[in-house]
């Protein structure tokens, strides 16, 4: 029987997900803070899909601050 499951950059990617829908309830030091946790689970075990959706939410939050 084959083992289903997330990796971890899965998950990284559905918190960045979560993350983003709540900017304007978190101050952006936080967001930023959490995003730099995230991205190494994201750059050491994602794939081409996580790599590029992660990179989608870090350039919606960037837009929505502003920088």
């Amino acid at each position: 029987k084959e083992l289903f499951g997330f990796n971890r950059a899965k998950h990284a990617v559905i918190e960045a997900s979560i993350l983003a829908t709540r900017l304007h309830l978190i101050p952006e030091s936080e967001v930023r803070r959490q995003l730099a946790w995230l991205e190494p689970m994201v750059t050491k075990t994602g794939g081409d899909r996580e790599l590029r959706a992660f990179a989608m939410l870090v350039a919606h939050i960037s837009e929505f601050y502003g920088s």
